[in-house]
């Protein structure tokens, strides 16, 4: 399943979205399935802008989770994260939420990620263990 990662909530939202791609592809698990989404060249300017990236998410809950949580955690600015599936569903994450947690804390959001994620993943048609349902 392909998501596309929306960044909201800050100037800057593409230099954002090019820090998180360099951030999420240091991650073997990651290398090769997160990808800029440009928007086209606007007149009187040098080259594209990444306007969301694209990532491949199949059986890396885990690792996207921890890294984007980890990368969200080092933020200074109130930016916010949009994974949307194609049929619209969506997970929205806010910087300020991951800040100052205690470990504790880390660790059970860090579980709700990944859960959310491998909810993302399976989609709607697909039961609790991943294949399709049957009507």
């Amino acid at each position: 399943m392909r998501i596309i990662v929306a960044a909201d909530g800050c100037p800057g939202a593409g230099d954002e979205l090019r820090d998180l791609r360099s951030w999420l592809v240091a991650d073997d698990d990651l290398l090769g399935r997160v990808h800029p989404v440009e928007a086209p060249v606007a007149p009187g300017h040098l080259g594209p802008v990444i306007e969301a990236l694209s990532v491949v998410l199949t059986s890396v809950s885990g690792p996207l989770a921890t890294l984007i949580i980890g990368w969200l955690r080092h933020r200074r600015n109130e930016i916010t994260l949009t994974f949307t599936r194609p049929d619209g569903t969506s997970i929205t994450l806010e910087a300020s939420r991951y800040r100052n947690l205690t470990p504790d804390e880390l660790a059970k959001l860090t579980e709700e990620l990944v859960q959310r994620f491998e909810d993302l993943e399976r989609g709607p048609e697909d039961g609790p263990d991943g294949r399709p349902r049957r009507g």
